[in-house]
């Protein structure tokens, strides 16, 4: 038998949580947490309509092709994100990445308070 499905959102929470310690591996793991809580909120969002990918390219593409302006927001607050998660994950140098944490996990609340203003019926895959 299945459990409940998981909240993302709790992604964020632990995101915040790590912004809390001074080590830098807490600081890249918030941004990567801040990105993959929008990223599936998005997903979830988009399914509702028939999107069935599970590529972040395709997603962010489906947001930014929509004629919806705040889907096109969306997409550029999520590219944004990905860039700065994916300097996270795998450069070994990233400068401030304490100022780069507290920006992405104000980029992600701004994501999250947007997708929750949009239609139920976009984005349109």
């Amino acid at each position: 038998m299945a459990g409940a499905p998981f909240n993302w959102a709790e992604y964020l929470r632990l995101a915040t949580d790590l912004s809390q310690n001074p080590d830098e591996a807490s600081h890249r793991t918030s941004i990567s947490r801040a990105y993959y809580s929008v990223f599936h909120a998005a997903t979830i969002q988009a399914g509702r309509n028939g999107y069935a990918g599970r590529g972040h390219k395709r997603l962010w593409k489906a947001f930014a092709d929509d004629q919806n302006r705040g889907c096109r927001k969306l997409s550029a607050i999520a590219n944004t994100m990905k860039r700065a998660r994916e300097d996270a994950d795998y450069v070994t140098a990233v400068p401030r990445i304490s100022d780069e944490m507290v920006q992405q996990l104000a980029y992600a609340n701004d994501f999250l308070t947007r997708l929750a203003a949009l239609p139920q019926n976009v984005p349109k895959p």
